[in-house]
């Protein structure tokens, strides 16, 4: 975890989401359905400070 994430209480390399220009939320390995906290375009990221550094991938489902 770090203060510089855009999540902190959450793990570095966490899976994260935000809403338009909302704050970030984490989503990790959650299976179990999100509701969404405003509407507008859904983001994905990284929950870390530098992803310069990052590789690998994730596999997400959405639905509406």
């Amino acid at each position: 975890m770090s203060r510089a994430n855009p999540v902190p209480e959450m793990a570095t390399g966490g899976l994260i989401g935000r809403v338009g220009n909302s704050a970030a939320f984490p989503i990790g390995s959650n299976q179990q359905p999100i509701t969404m906290p405003a509407t507008g375009r859904l983001y994905l990221g990284i929950n870390d400070d530098v992803v310069a550094d990052n590789s690998g991938a994730f596999s997400v489902s959405v639905r509406r």
